[in-house]
Order: C-alpha cells, then structure tokens, then sequence
C-alpha cells in the first residue's frame, strides 16, 4: 500500500491496519467490577482498534458540507447493518451501568441557574409564562414563529393530557420538542413516537434502558445515525436535574457546543462523536462533576482551538469505571497541557489526529490508572519521555505519525501489560532496546518508517503472543533470526524495504494464521523454501527486490487463499507449474526481471479473478 495515497502498487503489499484501538469512533471502556458479555467486549476491542484509521477531520465550505449531508442520508437506508453494531455498542454503556432513581437532584450553582419555574393555572399564557421563566433567554426566542422554541411551545398547548401534566413534566417535553425542532426530526430516519400525546418516556431513543425512572423523569437520551440536522439547543441544560445520559453519536449535528450544556452535573455519559460540530470545547463542560462519570467524548468533529485544562480534573469513579475522555480527530492546536497529569482516575484518553505542537509531558507519569492513550498524528517532536515507564497498565499507546526522536526508552520494557504500542512513522533513528523483550502481551507492534537500526533482535521470539509485527522501511540488517519461528500466532509479518541479508526462514512455514508476509526489498538471497507452503492462509505474499533464485516452491497449490503474489526483480528461475492454475483467489501476479522458463500454463487462463499478470525474461 502506497503510504502517502493509499493506493496498491505491484511489488508491495497492504499496509498493516496501524490501529491501535476509536473511537470508536465507538471506544468504550470497560467496568472494572460490572462485565459485559465477552462477546459485546470483543465487539468494542473492534470498533476501537478502529479510530487510528478515521480520516483527518479538515474545514468544510457550505458547499462542501451540503454534498456530505446529501451523502450522509443516501447511506442511512443501506446502514441498518452499522446502526444496529453502534446501538449494541450503546446497550453496553447504557444497558450495563447501574442505575438509581435520581428524582431529587439539586441544580448546580458552578454556572448560572436556570431561572426557576413560574407555576401555570392551565391556560395558554400561564403556558407561556412558565416557558419564559425557566428559558435562558427569557422568552425571546418564542417571538419568533419560525424558532424551534415557538414551535415546541405550540406543539405542547395542543397535548390532549396537558392539564394533567405538572409543571416540571410540561418543561420535560418543552425541551425535548425543542430538541426535535433544532435537529429538523421530521427528516430524522427514524422518530417513531416523537411528538404524539405518548408518554415521552416511550418516545425512541437508542437506550436500552429504561429512559426514564419510576417518577417519569427523564434520564437518557441517545440518538446514533439518525439524522439530527441541526443544533444543539441550549434548553436541554433545563434537563440538569435528572440527565445522566446525552449522546448525538453520528447524526450531522453542527455548530458551536453550547456552554449551558456544563449544568448537567448529573451526566455520566456524554458523546457528541462523529459530528460537525465547530468552535472551542467549552471549559464550562469540565462540570460534569457526577462522581459517576465515564465517558466524555467530542472525537471527530470538527473542534478548534486548545483542550481546556479542567478537562483533566473530571472525577469519575475508579471502584466502578475507569473514565475514558476522546478529544481525537478534530481539529485542536496548542500544546498538550502539563495537568494532563490530573487525569490519575482516566482508563482511557484519545488526543489523536489534532494539530497539537509540543512534546510530550513528562507528567503523563501520573496518570497510572492509563489503559489506553493515543496521540498519533499530531506534531509533537523530542523524545519519547522514560517516564512512561510509570503507565504500568496501559494495554494500548498509540504515538504514530509525530516528529519524535532519540531511541525508544528502556522503560518501556516495564509496560508488561502492553498489547498494542504503534510508534511508527517518526524520526528515531536507534536500534530497539532489549527490555522490548518483557512485552510479552504484545499482540501489535507497528515500527516501521522510524530509521531503526542495527540487526533485527533475536528477543522477538519472546512475543509469542503478536499477531501483527510490522518492522519495514528501517535501516536493519542482518538475518531474519531463527527465534521468530516461536511467534506462532502471527497473522501479518513485515520486514520490507530494510537491509535484511540469508535466507528465508523455513520456521515460517509454521505460521498457521499468517495472511500477509512481507520481505520485500531487502538483500535476502537463496530459494524460497517449500515449507513456506505451509502457510496455507496467506493472502499476500511480497518477495520482490532481493537476489532470490532457484525453482518455485513444491506445494504452492496449498495456498488456497492468495491475492497477491510479488517476486519481482530477482532471479528465479521458475517454471510455472500447472497448479498455479488451482489459486482461484489470485488477483495480481508480478514475475517481472526474473529469468522465468518454459511456457506459461495453459491453466493460468482458470484463473477468473486475475487482474495483473506481469512477467519478462523469460526462455
């Protein structure tokens, strides 16, 4: 895979997923005391090993924006499949969390309060003066026929049951039909329930819990790829005493968050992820000061300016959740602050895909309780601090596509609970230091494009665990040692475009689960081993750029599932056996500089997928 357009070449094969873990755009963390079903945790490794892939988030015009709406909604009718993965991602959060009867909620005085409710006798105006009394702009907005405010006033005098309805509840569904009118519900995909005499508790929401308590208070509302063109209105905050769920995960939402959403102190779950949403993130959000809460996210939007700093002191509970804040894929600048360190009770934390030019605080050794930190594709430069070492459980640390450099630290090696470290793309130029040994959980470990040196460690052998191990486009040299025969497990190994000298391995031919195999571009020499045949669920096999020769391998007709097959520029001298017409998956073929003899078979012409076939010298 070309690495700067992503586009697949002859002689290369595609690039490791670089994933480290979303952001989801679905990264949930996981409770500490309360497990899901192990399927629904596989479910959301998945979507998180997914947010390293998520596109850089860039200015939209306002044609440019209307042509991704557009978009959007052709997609919604065939996404039934995506949206029923992301509501199963929310029954985890909003399914499993242990919930209480919140009926009696003080108002937080940290902002200003929404005024106090006005009590109505029944009749229009008494309607309108309650509305007016609790409104943060004191009823303007209600002058204006068109405004979402006016509508959703209107729509509430004409509810059959309103004069049974005290005053708090006509409040409740004022501001949930002003949620409605601000995000154009009449072109959600689906509002089933929306806007009727219904008990609004009925109304859909993407919950898989009750949405209200036994009071009939609301408690949670979720909305995921439904279409909300609109904005968010500031009446929700009207909601501060009862709220504890607020999610618009993927729905076009845009404009500016706005600040009176900081008191919904209640909230344990907030997502406004995968939006359109401009501006700062307002520092008065750092009042989500629920002891309860463990999920904050604005990942992917669209987000400028520098993170707050209170951001980092939210509290959460640790006996429950380990709190996970998602900052990624916006379009943040500045530095990363020192009282990153404040975040010591966070179990996840993405700055990922920002603009951020700093290097990287040597307070991040505070944060102990860490499982997952991604600052990939940023800006950051200097080296990478020892005091990393002190991030003892962190599972995943995504540090690809920065300016780092000097060597990768020795304390490294004291991250044993590491599956996934993915530093690649920066500017160390050293060799990797044996303490990487120690990381035996790894299950990905993607360096390539550093300017690593030296040989290639014989310490690989004690990752018998890794299924994706990508050292290409380095400086190493020396032999494949014999030891990453014990990495049994792995799926995907790439040493291409390094020095790399002897043979081929044959050990790699017990690598039952390998689907890609990349050596390519290195100065390997001899034949390709039989034994190599083994691995009979390659996908992708890249062998070209070396000084290969000999015949081609006994039993390639095992390799049952293979795409791509590179071997260009070497000197093979091959005859291709009949059996090749038995890889009926062969899309591309390239034989090119090789001194290929004999006939082509008559049996590549049952190869129905071939794409590319490129051969020359041949006898």
């Amino acid at each position: 895979m070309d690495e700067e357009n992503g586009e697949t070449v002859p002689g290369q094969i595609n690039e490791l997923n670089e994933a480290a873990v979303p952001p989801l755009d679905g990264t949930l963390p996981i409770a500490s005391k309360v497990e899901p079903p192990k399927e629904l945790l596989d479910r959301v490794k998945e979507l998180e090993e997914q947010q390293q892939n998520l596109p850089s988030a860039v200015p939209l015009n306002d044609d440019e924006f209307n042509g991704r709406k557009r978009k959007r909604r052709l997609l919604f009718g065939a996404g039934a499949s995506v949206l029923f993965a992301i509501a199963i991602i929310l029954a985890i959060v909003l399914g499993v969390t242990m919930r209480r009867t919140k009926s009696n909620r003080t108002v937080p005085t940290t902002l200003a309060e929404p005024p106090t409710p006005t009590p109505t006798s029944g009749d229009f105006a008494s309607l309108k003066s309650l509305i007016e009394s609790v409104s943060f702009d004191g009823g303007a907005a209600l002058a204006n026929r068109t405004s979402p405010q006016s509508k959703a006033l209107a729509w509430l005098e004409r509810n059959e049951n309103l004069q049974e309805y005290p005053d708090w509840r006509r409040i409740q569904r004022y501001v949930l039909a002003v949620f409605y009118y601000s995000t154009n519900g009449d072109e959600w995909t689906d509002s089933t329930g929306w806007l009727s005499d219904q008990d609004e508790c009925e109304w859909l929401t993407f919950s898989f819990e009750d949405v209200c308590n036994n009071d009939g208070v609301f408690l949670e509302l979720a909305m995921v790829d439904n279409y909300l063109d609109g904005t968010m209105p500031v009446e929700l905050a009207l909601l501060s005493d009862s709220l504890l769920t607020l999610a618009t995960h993927k729905t076009m939402m845009r404009g500016s968050i706005p600040t009176e959403l900081g008191l919904l102190t209640n909230l344990e779950f907030f997502s406004i992820q995968d939006n359109y949403f401009t501006g700062t993130i307002p520092s008065e959000l750092a009042r989500f000061t629920s002891p309860n809460m463990f999920f904050f996210s604005v990942m992917q939007n669209f987000l400028t300016g520098t993170i707050p700093t209170e951001l980092f002191a939210l509290p959460g509970n640790t006996d429950v959740w380990k709190l996970g804040l998602y900052l990624g894929h916006n379009l943040l600048s500045g530095s990363i602050p020192t009282e990153i360190g404040l975040a010591s009770n966070y179990g996840s934390l993405s700055l990922a895909e920002n603009g951020f030019i700093s290097t990287i605080p040597t307070e991040i050794s505070q944060m102990t309780l860490l499982e997952s930190f991604w600052l990939d594709r940023n800006k950051l430069s200097g080296m990478i601090p020892s005091e990393i070492g002190h991030m003892m459980n962190l599972n995943v640390l995504g540090l690809s596509q920065n300016s780092l450099a000097g060597p990768i630290p020795s304390e490294v090696g004291l991250l044993t609970n590491l599956v996934q470290l993915n530093a690649s793309a920066n500017d160390i130029v050293a060799g990797m230091p044996s303490e990487m040994g120690m990381l035996t959980k790894l299950e990905k470990l993607i360096l390539h494009g550093l300017g690593l040196n030296g040989t290639l460690p014989s310490f690989l052998g004690n990752l018998r665990n890794i299924q994706a191990l990508d050292l290409s486009n380095n400086s190493l040299t020396g032999r494949i040692p014999s030891e990453i025969g014990d990495c049994l497990k792995l799926a995907g190994l790439r040493l291409g475009n390094n020095g790399l000298t002897g043979y081929i391995p044959s050990d790699l031919g017990k690598f039952g689960l390998l689907t890609h195999l990349s050596l390519g571009t290195n100065a390997l020499n001899g034949s390709v081993p039989s034994d190599l045949t083994n691995a009979t669920k390659l996908s992708s096999l890249d062998l070209s750029s070396n000084n290969l020769s000999g015949d081609v391998p006994f039993g390639i007709e095992k390799w049952q599932d293979l795409e791509d097959l590179f071997a260009s520029n070497n000197a093979l001298s091959w005859v291709l056996p009949t059996e090749i017409g038995l890889l009926s998956k062969l899309l591309r073929a390239n034989f090119l500089n090789n001194p290929i003899r004999g006939p082509l078979p008559s049996e590549l012409g049952k190869l129905g997928r071939l794409e590319q076939l490129a051969f020359s010298n041949s006898t």
